[in-house]
């Protein structure tokens, strides 16, 4: 697509290098080459809520991490031209620890205290892409 300001860039398709996650604010940043023209974000095909859309930066809604988009292929869509995908991955582990106490225990206890936890990380995997093109 071509801009109708000469002096700005033209880009024939979004290219996506890498993404920044903040799982406390629930925002995921893309960034890479993406032009004026505001688009898509997709995660798997779905589309997710943009909240700022810069040339070279994105700013949208983090997928849930129990729901269908947390992990897949996040693209850019301009104009019907799709970016490369870079992938959006997410670990889940259960951790399961004892603690000794020395302490007298209760009568059914033992001392030992079994706990439960269950973690979940959001990450991106693969090489960071330089220019479009470039891996």
């Amino acid at each position: 697509m071509l801009p109708s300001d000469p002096s700005e860039k033209a880009v024939l398709a979004p290219s996506l290098a890498w993404l920044e996650l903040d799982e406390k604010a629930n925002i995921m940043l893309l960034h890479g080459i993406f032009g004026k023209t505001q688009g898509k974000v997709l995660v798997n095909g779905h589309e997710q809520g943009i909240t700022k859309w810069d040339d070279d930066r994105i700013e949208c809604d983090l997928p849930a991490a129990d729901g269908p988009d947390s992990a897949g292929n996040v693209e850019v869509e301009v104009g019907g031209h799709k970016s490369n995908a870079v992938q959006l991955t997410e670990w889940r582990v259960t951790l399961k620890y004892k603690e000794v106490r020395n302490v007298p225990p209760e009568p059914d206890s033992a001392g030992i205290i079994t706990k439960t936890v269950d973690c979940s990380s959001f990450s991106r995997t693969g090489s960071r892409r330089s220019a479009p093109g470039v891996i």
